[in-house]
Formats: C-alpha cells, structure tokens, sequence
C-alpha cells in the first residue's frame, strides 16, 4: 500500500510543479516589456513638457526627447477593483538623440493594461478630494508586434 502511495504524491507532485510554473509564466507575460515601458516614460516626457511651455507661453520646437536607457527597480501591481495597473519605478537617460548630453532621472510611470490583454495605456493619477476614490486619466501607448 506504501508503494502505490508514493507513486500517487510523486505524480501529485509533478502535477502541481507544472500547474505552478504555467501559473507563474502566465503572470510574467502580463507585465509591461521594456519598450513599452520606454514608450511610457516619453509620453510622461512629452505631457509635462507640452504642459510647461504652454504655461509659459514658449513656442519652441517639441517632442525631441527620447528616453535613451532605461533601468526597471520594480513593477508592482495596484490593487484597484475592475483596473489592472502597474507602477513601475527606476531610472532613466533621456535626452536629444545624436547629442552629448544625456540626464539621468528618477522615474515611476503607471501603467494599466487594455482588456484584450495586448495594449498598455499611461495612467496619471487624479488628485482626489477628501472621500473619494483614486482617479486616473489615461493615454494609449502605440502597440508594437
């Protein structure tokens, strides 16, 4: 009886390993990647830029920026009813392509996931009055094959 016994918890035991590494491989392909993350990062660039030069009235050239490298500290799910969003921290170079001159900078851009499964959006946060829930104003990202 000991011998089918352990036949039957090692097969349980393959069983579950499997289930636990699909399970696991499921969850990491939800994720942002890092060209998307990118994308993220020039938009936020692009939007705060837009926002300053038409709060000081400046009529210059736009939209030269580019995130240049990228380094991911963490990716964290926010725990939100019916949204799948991630905050994404870390540090980034951007600057003009074909320039010197490079700024490293302190990043964390939100990122919620379309309902298919296959399209990102940057998410900015709403500042909340007192008693009311978190808000988000969204952008979509461009997607890439």
């Amino acid at each position: 009886m000991s011998f089918y016994l352990k036949k039957i918890l090692a097969f349980s035991l393959v069983i579950l390993i499997s289930l636990t590494q699909y399970g696991f491989s499921f969850l990491g392909s939800q994720r942002p990647s890092k060209s998307v993350i990118k994308d993220a990062i020039g938009l936020q660039i692009h939007l705060a830029e837009g926002s300053l030069r038409q709060s000081l009235e400046l009529n210059s050239e736009q939209g030269l920026e580019e995130v240049l490298s990228l380094n991911v500290d963490s990716i964290e799910f926010l725990d939100i009813p019916n949204r799948t969003i991630f905050v994404v921290k870390g540090y980034c170079d951007w600057g003009i392509p074909n320039k010197k001159e490079k700024i490293l900078s302190y990043f964390k851009v939100l990122l919620e996931q379309g309902e298919m499964v296959e399209s990102w959006r940057l998410a900015l946060a709403i500042p909340k009055s007192i008693d009311s829930k978190e808000e988000f104003v969204t952008y979509p990202l461009p997607i890439k094959n």
